[in-house]
């Protein structure tokens, strides 16, 4: 009603102009292409008939109808429909409305502010999704936030524990015992007894072995501990943010003490089922068992010697060490950035090398079985895919691929923006979370 009030009151100033504006549109001009991107893609054209072709008709629309809009005569001037300008005779059909034109103009400018401002609105509260995140302001809320993390490290240290510690009093019975091989010797007919030289080795004391016991549980459980902890409190992983600074060393360690109490109670767990199953002998069976030629029986004093002498496969010691290794040098990988463009190729494989710098602890650990004579070499390398395996597995569990670009981030903060995979290291619990 507006558009058709102005008309009326401009009409016969308008018809004035039309001869003008005819002749300078003969001359080759800029077209007028207006369309508001927000209206139906509905196009009405007004068309100087004397100056206007077929060829001249073929204009592509708009961005906004997924078009590209050309023109070859700019005699062709596109409106809107809403913005058709009623005629009451063919001279004002043939004339060019100036003033609705300006008028689109106008509001189609007004219309791209508005959604530039509602774009940058959106844009800065996104942004703000990340910062939205407060340190806890209440006792209640920091009780929640630490009692997760101290539920999820009791379950893990529950695992471990099962996993250690449940085969031989709980899964033995049900496995119905030891697998009892019998004991490999020949009896010739002049009553000499030939022995399997490959079980016919000398026995090592485990006192005397090169990596005890507590040496191995000190390797494989207590080192990455500590590393994880220094680690996590020397390289933060949202360094420009003390609050967030201090949450994430906190969920960092949590989550590689975690991921290596997983690995290891899995890794024991399925070692020692295999041990039960299997029933290998060891290259000092004879030594370990003490067998008799006379009686052609063990003649240990402790059941349990003969027992031990009979659960080579696979190899505890390597398992076990290659199973905190991998999740130490994972750990390592994904605080070395592999992915971050900035790193020279030079610093990337330095940091690559230190790295996998535990596996070579690991394989120093496997090959000692060997050398001490209480493994064949297969069960030290079923121990190494064991322990790698199960160490992998459990470090996916709270971290994501070494390759991805937070591979330095647990996936419980990812979780907190809900971009796993997206490069947010700076973005994490920025201005939030502190504990």
């Amino acid at each position: 009603m507006a558009i058709s009030r102005r008309l009326t009151q401009q009409q016969q100033h308008q018809h004035q102009q039309h001869q003008q504006h005819q002749q300078q549109s003969t001359k080759n001009s800029s077209p007028s292409i207006l369309l508001e991107p927000f209206q139906s893609p509905t196009i009405i054209a007004s068309i100087n008939p004397t100056t206007t072709t077929s060829s001249d008709l073929a204009v592509p629309m708009s961005n906004d109808s997924n078009t590209t809009m050309t023109k070859k005569n700019p005699s062709v001037n596109i409106l809107p429909k809403h913005h058709q300008v009623p005629s009451s005779d063919a001279n004002e059909e043939e004339s060019t409305p100036l003033f609705v034109a300006v008028d689109c103009v106008v509001h189609e400018a007004n219309r791209t502010t508005d959604l530039s401002a509602s774009a940058a609105a959106t844009t800065a509260a996104s942004s703000g999704a990340h910062n939205s995140m407060h340190p806890p302001r209440s006792v209640g809320d920091y009780i929640l936030r630490s009692t997760n993390l101290v539920m999820e490290l009791s379950c893990c240290i529950a695992f471990f524990l099962f996993g250690c510690l449940s085969p031989k009093p709980l899964l033995l019975p049900l496995m119905g015992g030891l697998n009892i091989r019998p004991i490999p010797y020949q009896k010739t007919s002049v009553g000499d007894v030939l022995l399997d030289l490959s079980l016919n080795r000398p026995l090592v004391p485990k006192s005397d072995v090169i990596i005890t016991s507590e040496m191995l549980i000190f390797v494989s459980i207590w080192a990455p501990m500590i590393s994880f902890c220094v680690i996590s409190h020397v390289l933060p992983i949202a360094p420009n943010n003390r609050n967030a600074r201090r949450y994430n060393r906190i969920v960092d360690a949590h989550s590689g003490i975690c991921a290596l109490l997983v690995a290891t109670g899995s890794s024991e767990l399925v070692t020692n089922v295999l041990k039960f199953y299997v029933g290998r002998l060891r290259p000092n069976f004879y030594s370990m068992c003490r067998f008799d030629p006379a009686t052609l029986r063990c003649a240990a004093d402790d059941a349990k010697a003969e027992m031990e002498a009979r659960m080579s496969f696979p190899s505890g010691h390597s398992s076990l060490s290659c199973c905190g290794m991998t999740v130490m040098a994972l750990f390592l990988l994904g605080k070395a950035g592999l992915e971050r463009p900035h790193i020279s190729p030079m610093w990337r494989r330095m940091r690559i090398i230190s790295a996998c710098l535990p596996w070579a602890v690991s394989a120093f650990v496997g090959t000692s079985r060997l050398v001490d004579d209480w493994h064949h070499p297969s069960d030290v390398l079923a121990g190494f895919i064991l322990g790698a395996f199960c160490g992998a597995l459990a470090y996916h569990l709270w971290y994501p691929s070494i390759l991805s670009p937070d591979a330095d981030t647990p996936l419980s903060l990812l979780s907190l923006i809900g971009k796993p995979g997206v490069s947010s290291n700076e973005q994490i619990c920025s201005g939030s979370c502190g504990l």
